[in-house]
């Protein structure tokens, strides 16, 4: 299948006309005639993604390996318990220490500080570490954009609500890795604004939520027959074998129905 490329020529007037170009143009910007012409290009051959990843691990430094070895780590902790075994034992403990605006201040101010500072640690990590893997970014960009006939949507594409969702369900680790894949691109520098701007938004949306379940707490506790049951949800929601438990149960429950339905689908 032909691989291409889009190239843009802006001129004088501010006239863009974009186009599709063979995959082999080279990149380049030059002026000429007043006119300014700026080619995006791709590489001439991406073969498979496979023989890609294995030119990237072997071309990688041992410093290369030691950071994907920690985003691995950043991606057990996020998509597994463990990011929802200390973020609501955090915010519970801030709960129970305060009471009024001030709980609710402090809830939301501890769960979005907590949140963004962990959120561009970990998304920071993932840029560093996938920088490993340039080629099978590249070529993963490149089929993207063959099938679709056009370059792949990425983060700055989408709209905000979406982002909130992706952020939030999936962490930055997940942000670094689409935008990998869809923009052809890694690096640490090339992804920091967007990892900034998926950390302070997932940051915003634990905040929000923790001030909402301490207002929640508050209420409770000056209901006289709603103070038991609100400390008893608290020292639910505040313990860590209950997320871990809730996390484990999802993943069985979701490998259980996807059993269910290959044994349909086959029978």
């Amino acid at each position: 299948m032909r691989q291409y490329s889009l190239s843009a020529a802006t001129f004088a007037d501010g006239t863009v006309r974009p186009r599709w170009r063979p995959a082999s143009t080279v990149v380049r910007e030059r002026a000429t005639g007043g006119a300014l012409t700026n080619e995006i290009t791709t590489p001439t051959s991406t073969g498979s993604i496979r023989s890609a990843v294995a030119h990237d691990l072997r071309g990688s430094s041992w410093t290369r390996r030691a950071l994907l070895v920690a985003t691995f780590a950043w991606i057990a902790y996020e998509w597994g318990a463990g990011n929802e075994a200390v973020t609501p034992w955090l915010i519970v403990q801030v709960i129970s220490e305060s009471s009024g605006w001030t709980s609710i201040v402090a809830a939301a101010t501890v769960g979005f500080a907590f949140t963004a500072c962990q959120q561009f640690a970990s998304g920071m990590t993932a840029a560093a570490g996938f920088a490993t893997f340039g080629q099978t970014a590249r070529a993963a960009w490149q089929r993207l954009t063959s099938r679709l006939g056009r370059p792949p949507s990425n983060w700055n594409d989408c709209s905000w609500t979406a982002r909130a969702v992706v952020v939030f369900t999936l962490g930055t680790t997940a942000v670094v890795l689409v935008q990998s894949v869809t923009t052809g691109e890694v690096g640490a520098r090339r992804h920091r604004r967007v990892v900034a701007q998926a950390a302070l938004l997932c940051g915003l949306v634990v905040g929000l939520l923790a001030a909402i379940a301490a207002a929640l707490a508050d209420v409770g506790r000056r209901v006289s027959w709603l103070e038991t049951p609100t400390e008893w949800v608290l020292r639910i929601l505040g313990n860590p074998l209950f997320w871990i438990a809730v996390v484990v149960l999802v993943a069985l429950a979701g490998r259980f129905g996807r059993q269910r339905d290959f044994s349909d689908s086959s029978g």
